[in-house]
């Protein structure tokens, strides 16, 4: 008899897309799609990711298309606008190896803000259940660790999803600065695909280990970590009737925990197995033209949505792809369904735009000066008034108005708006001269004519005080002129800087 060869096997510690002997093969937990001799082990922590069914009988019986009708469910339970950006988020997560050897990455987090009991864990469950074993009670990140606890699992689960979930309101100051701290840094990291340089105990650079997965996060609250801190999200408003309590919902959640979802994983991954050579360029080339679609020729989205908007596409269009080749749907219906889907995340992203209006600097500073003033917490020396000026004990005057112009003392100004910032127990989130260019940049700023500084003189009271300029309409609002507090101009001809 021949002597018996011991099989070969290869062990590793992440999932994702490997190439091993030329041949490209997907990593899960316990195994490989498209590779014999693999093994892997994530720990008990993320032992759920796998793709193999787990041993639920019959699960390599199901049909393809079956498998990928039950996924398109998901898109059919919920709100429609919800369901498009999970299912491409979803979808996405598998191409990242390949979008990121031509620089386009994606470098976003899915976040689906709502109230308690609006179902969002429940929906992120559905879409995680793609790659294992998952509910609303065993989702992977929690912002009850640490965010560098949530780094690691982020690197390892490579090409695959993340779930970080419950993003909640606190009592202690000292939590909620704690928690908006890892909600910053999450979005850094998934919004730049960087990790914290770090040093060994020997002085030396250790390995970065940057998120290689794409991500989800669930709160109830939106973090305060400014405009920038936010565009790094693509922010979807649950209500509580967006994700209903149906039949369709518990037969969904019923196949997802007999491994549909998984089949149709695994399904998508095989059919990309087969596109290895050409994808790279191919998504390359669907990202350049769903960006510029979002774009628009009327500027419609702007900074980083059309980007976000271009990933999630790039995964919905891959998945309906998949389906038609499956059997699940036809050209026709795959066809009409991207387009609408480019309209609802359009629609998506164009909101949430809007709504991040609010969290930019110089909207949070002027929002901010317009309390004070309205609480008489700070005053402004009324120019075109002939009264006696004298401000009440503990009441600071911040500068200077009259019936055009705010002229504010810059350092106080802006010392009495981050007292009230930290008294609502977050900080403001940049510094006086960041607030300067955010100034300018939103054409608030009136400078001196050809001047690169932000302050400029006024004549007060027979000498010239360097101040912010700042229309009255960027505070007040468009008003009509019998709503306007009437002022009686000043007749200041011994200003040199009077426009």
């Amino acid at each position: 008899m021949g002597q018996l060869t011991a099989k070969r096997v290869t062990e590793y510690n992440h999932t994702g897309w490997r190439s091993i002997g030329g041949k490209w093969c997907y990593l899960y937990h316990g195994g490989a799609v498209g590779a014999e001799g693999i093994t892997v082990d994530m720990g008990d922590a993320l032992k759920a990711y796998r793709l193999d069914g787990s041993g639920t009988r019959g699960f390599d019986q199901i049909p393809w298309n079956t498998a990928a009708r039950q996924s398109l469910m998901l898109q059919q339970v919920m709100k429609e606008e919800i369901g498009i950006a999970l299912l491409g988020t979803t979808y996405l997560a598998p191409l990242r190896e390949f979008m990121t050897q031509t620089d386009v990455a994606p470098a976003f987090a899915l976040f689906l803000y709502g109230q308690t009991q609006s179902r969002k864990s429940t929906a992120a469950a559905l879409a995680l259940s793609h790659y294992g074993n998952f509910h609303a009670k065993n989702l992977p990140g929690s912002f009850n660790d640490t965010a560098n606890k949530i780094r690691l699992p982020a690197f390892l689960l490579k090409d695959m999803l993340f779930v970080v979930d419950d993003y909640h309101p606190v009592a202690s100051q000292q939590e909620k600065r704690q928690m908006a701290a890892t909600a910053q840094a999450l979005s850094r990291a998934f919004g730049d695909g960087a990790d914290r340089g770090r040093l060994n105990a020997d002085g030396t650079i250790k390995a970065s280990k940057p998120p290689r997965c794409v991500a989800i996060i669930t709160g109830e609250d939106l973090p305060s970590i400014g405009a920038s801190g936010l565009a790094r999200f693509f922010i979807l408003d649950i209500d509580k009737e967006d994700i209903p309590v149906t039949k369709e919902l518990t037969a969904l959640q019923e196949a997802a925990r007999q491994g549909m979802l998984q089949r149709a994983m695994r399904g998508y991954i095989k059919w990309l197995a087969k596109q290895t050579d050409t994808l790279p360029e191919r998504l390359h080339e669907l990202y350049i033209r769903f960006r510029q679609d979002a774009q628009g020729n009327d500027g419609t989205l702007q900074g980083r949505a059309p980007e976000t908007v271009a990933c999630i596409l790039i995964g919905y269009s891959m998945m309906l792809n998949y389906m038609r080749d499956v059997g699940a749907l036809t050209d026709e219906e795959a066809q009409k369904m991207l387009l609408h889907a480019r309209q609802v995340l359009t629609e998506s992203s164009r909101k949430q735009s809007k709504d991040m209006e609010s969290e930019k600097p110089t909207r949070i500073f002027l929002d901010s000066l317009t309390e004070l003033l309205a609480s008489k917490t700070v005053v402004l020396k009324d120019l075109t008034s002939r009264m006696d000026f004298k401000p009440s004990p503990g009441v600071d005057m911040i500068g200077y108005m009259d019936a055009d112009y705010y002229y504010l003392l810059p350092n106080v100004a802006f010392g009495a708006v981050s007292r009230l910032c930290r008294e609502q127990g977050v900080e403001f989130p940049v510094s006086l001269k960041a607030l300067y260019k955010h100034l300018r940049t939103d054409n608030v700023l009136r400078t001196a004519p050809e001047s690169d500084t932000p302050t400029r003189n006024r004549w007060i009271d027979g000498k010239a005080v360097r101040l912010l300029w700042i229309p009255r309409k960027a505070m007040d609002g468009p008003k009509v002129s019998q709503e306007q507090t009437r002022m009686v101009e000043v007749n200041d001809a011994d200003n040199p800087w009077k426009e």
